[in-house]
């Protein structure tokens, strides 16, 4: 997104030491800095499932719709985030990611 501000985090590690405890307790302390917060667990296995456009119709076209009043369809729009989502903070975190 041209003069957005992307930053992004890994967390990696064997399975079992708490990696998805430590992105929700993260997230939960993080997302009231937010003007929107979405949490995906399992991403890997549901963009495998269902394919990248459906999962972000349904987790991230949800929480636009729900916050913004952003139809599902305009999802896919360069002209969104001029549009809709210019100066808005938004917190995305992906779980199980490979």
């Amino acid at each position: 997104f041209h003069g957005a501000d992307v930053r992004s985090i890994g967390i990696w590690g064997m399975p079992g030491i708490g990696k998805t405890t430590l992105a929700k307790a993260v997230f939960n302390h993080m997302s009231s800095d937010y003007d929107a917060s979405c949490f995906i667990e399992n991403f890997d296995e549901s963009f495998h499932k269902e394919g990248l456009h459906r999962l972000l119709e349904e987790k991230i076209g949800k929480l636009l719709k729900d916050v913004f009043d952003i139809k599902g369809s305009y999802i896919m729009r360069p002209s969104l985030q001029r549009d809709k989502l210019c100066n808005k903070r938004i917190l995305v975190v992906l779980d199980d990611v490979w």
